[in-house]
């Protein structure tokens, strides 16, 4: 049970990290 919810933390965590790097570069692309 314990190791399925860092299983999902973990998997969250990354799609939050490709979010703000997808985020990070509309941003440029915005500005530029």
């Amino acid at each position: 049970m314990m190791k399925e919810i860092l299983e999902m933390a973990a998997v969250s965590a990354e799609e939050a990290e490709l979010y703000r790097v997808r985020s990070k570069s509309s941003e440029v692309i915005f500005e530029a």
